[in-house]
């Protein structure tokens, strides 16, 4: 197949069937190379450009976000997918935006973020409908189970395997039966058929060794060796995975190799072949480290740590649960490293232009106020000398009244310049405040997190010591380092508001900043029974750590301090000149009058730390934030009718390479 369409390509003299056929090929190495697929999207999207050939740029866009999916890195994959889907939203075109938006779908899949990516797929799901035919659903009905037995619910999640399995038959082709193989297999194994499922399995690797498709041979064998792993056939499920890893190797899967690395690992730990096991691990840390696969790495920290328990080996074991603890922490700040470094250094560049510029009108000012004393010494001088021709009397009269001026104006400037410097010094010792604040904060985090992981390892080695009182004490301590490491983390991020500046800032959408605070809170709202509504947001310009900070505190504050059997929160908004109006209300406990202003102090709590946790931060670091926009904040509240917090924020133009930064 490869062969004819370069042999086709060659022949080709129109540019967009030059560009359709590089797009084809592109997809035809996505299943045995990933650097040849990405390199033939490139030349695709030149030409696609070059023509003006806005379908052949939309393909190109999508080619070069599925290779960056298999292969890495994740965030190229993201970019390109998300280019190609507005670039569909533009088009208006159904197949496209089907397509877009399944992929767009297993992104936010792959990310953990269940909710987005079915609402993703259902939205592609329509698209198909609308042009006719499926165009893909059997991917997108896959996809789909996978979020359902994520969830937990197997019979949804067999109920759409089953529906992906039929859609690749009704699309016919080799390719597809295979697919279909591959689903009822699946089924077969969740429902604990594992003769039945291997069957199905190793149809499917015939056919795909008949095609060349390496990429699903590969995945296939791996589905084979979990198989045998069930089974407790540890040999030969080892001999299955190592086969995929080879040829996961070849085609330069970088995105499965570390994986595969670490399902071989844990087929060695259930073998009790512990030295294999961690040297596996190890390589497999190592590969996802080199990858920028970080959301690898705390798993794998984990396992390998577990290993070293169970080979008594306590030291190496904490040495990895300390690594594990402190990827949970700097998780977020590793992966978005370099886009940080680039905001820091232009705020720094803004903050100097700020202060040249500062400079500048204060030596303009020194001017304007030496040019206006010159004057008056020249009014000065004539008066004094019309005086003297008038009468001595009243020149010597002057004269001292000129010396008591002099001396006046002397004493001013010397109490401008006392004045002036005791500002500043109020200014270096707040910033010497904040930056101890932070320091102290951050230095308190270390040892915090060492006594959790050594309580941990001592309530191992306690358990099987029947002491009731022993285990209260322990968990008493476990209970109130975790309180402390939220103060601290409250502290911690109180202390970071205004390190921004006010004129640097980037286009964030507020939707989709409230989808990651609902996936941050997802096990509240399901424990409570919770439910959080809001109508359509604005894209506000500012910092997305601070509003997130702001949105979070609120929502959060509505969930937790609710006795409601169902709790809910609505967020509204409404533009009022130039700000915007957000009110965020809730049907929880509420607020007495008295405590509507104490409540946005520091450590202000005004319910029993027992029943409610808490560290009386939040909403003073809610007004900080807000003050910072030149905003205001305030709530109205009733006990046991709930509370509704106002707050503005200012409503500036936003530019178009802030909504390209944004995209």
């Amino acid at each position: 197949m490869i062969d004819s369409l370069e042999h086709l390509y060659t022949q080709a003299t129109d540019g967009k069937d030059r560009v359709d056929l590089l797009i084809r090929l592109s997809e035809a190495y996505h299943d045995f190379d990933y650097p040849k697929a990405i390199a033939l999207g490139y030349d695709a999207l030149a030409i696609a450009k070059t023509i003006a050939y806005q379908k052949g740029v939309f393909f190109a866009y999508n080619t070069i976000g599925l290779s960056y999916n298999a292969s890495g890195p994740i965030d190229s994959a993201y970019l390109y997918t998300k280019v190609a889907l507005d670039l569909a939203i533009v088009l208006d075109d159904p197949y496209c935006l089907a397509i877009a938006k399944n992929n767009i779908g297993t992104y936010y899949l792959n990310q953990g973020n269940y909710p987005l990516s079915l609402q993703y797929f259902q939205e592609a799901l329509v698209h198909d409908g609308e042009t006719g035919e499926f165009i893909d659903p059997m991917s997108t009905y896959a996809n789909i189970g996978i979020i359902h037995e994520e969830l937990g619910d197997e019979k949804k999640a067999i109920d759409y395997y089953l529906k992906s399995a039929e859609a690749a038959r009704l699309k016919g082709g080799e390719a597809n039966l295979a697919y279909a193989q591959l689903d009822i297999g699946y089924v077969d194994c969740m429902l604990e058929k594992y003769d039945s499922a291997l069957q199905h399995y190793q149809d499917a690797l015939v056919i795909y060794k008949k095609l060349k498709h390496q990429n699903r041979v590969a995945e296939t064998l791996y589905y084979i060796g979990e198989i045998y792993q069930y089974q407790k056939y540890f040999e030969k499920a080892l001999a299955i995975q190592k086969e995929a890893l080879q040829i996961y190797q070849q085609i330069h899967s970088v995105a499965d190799i570390p994986s595969m690395y670490g399902v071989i690992a844990n087929l060695y730990k259930e073998m009790e072949r512990y030295e294999e096991a961690i040297a596996y691990y190890k390589e497999a840390i190592k590969l996802a480290q080199d990858g920028i696969l970080t959301s690898l790495l705390p798993t794998m920290y984990k396992d390998l740590s577990m290993i070293y328990v169970d080979i008594h080996d306590y030291e190496n074991a904490y040495h990895y649960n300390v690594m594990y603890e402190a990827l949970k922490d700097t998780l977020f700040n590793e992966i978005t490293h370099d886009r940080i470094a680039k905001l820091e250094t232009t705020y720094e560049l803004k903050v100097e232009q700020a202060e040249n510029e500062k400079l500048i009108n204060e030596q303009k000012h020194q001017a304007l106020i030496l040019g206006q004393r010159t004057l008056m010494a020249i009014g000065a001088s004539l008066i004094a000398l019309l005086v003297v021709i008038i009468t001595i009397i009243l020149y010597k009269s002057n004269r001292v009244k000129a010396k008591l001026n002099r001396d006046l104006e002397q004493k001013v400037e010397e109490r401008t310049a006392a004045l002036e410097a005791a500002n500043q010094k109020l200014l270096q010792s707040n910033d010497e405040l904040e930056r101890f604040t932070y320091i102290a904060s951050h230095d308190l985090k270390e040892p915090l997190r060492n006594i959790t992981s050594f309580v941990n390892l001592m309530q191992r080695k306690l358990e099987k010591i029947a002491d009731p009182d022993l285990q209260e004490y322990m968990g008493f301590v476990t209970r109130n380092t975790k309180q402390l490491y939220g103060l601290v983390e409250d502290i911690l991020a109180h202390s970071r508001i205004g390190a921004q500046g006010q004129k640097t800032g980037k286009a964030i959408d507020l939707n989709v900043l409230l989808e990651e605070i609902k996936m941050g809170l997802r096990s509240m709202l399901e424990e409570k029974n919770a439910q959080i509504f809001s109508e359509e947001l604005p894209v506000i310009l500012g910092h997305k750590s601070e509003l997130f900070m702001v949105l979070k505190n609120l929502v959060e504050n509505g969930l937790k301090y609710n006795e409601s059997p169902n709790p809910q929160v609505r967020i509204n908004c409404k533009q009022e000149k130039d700000q915007v109006l957000f009110e965020v209300a809730d049907n929880g406990i509420g607020i007495a009058p008295v405590y509507h202003d104490r409540i946005f102090e520091m450590f202000t709590r005004l319910n029993n730390r027992s029943i409610y946790l808490g560290s009386g931060i939040g909403l003073a670091t809610c007004k900080k934030i807000i003050q910072k926009y030149q905003g205001e904040i305030w709530l109205e509240s009733k006990v046991g009718k709930g509370s509704t917090f106002f707050f503005t924020l200012p409503l500036k133009k936003i530019s178009e390479n802030q909504v390209l930064e944004m995209k």
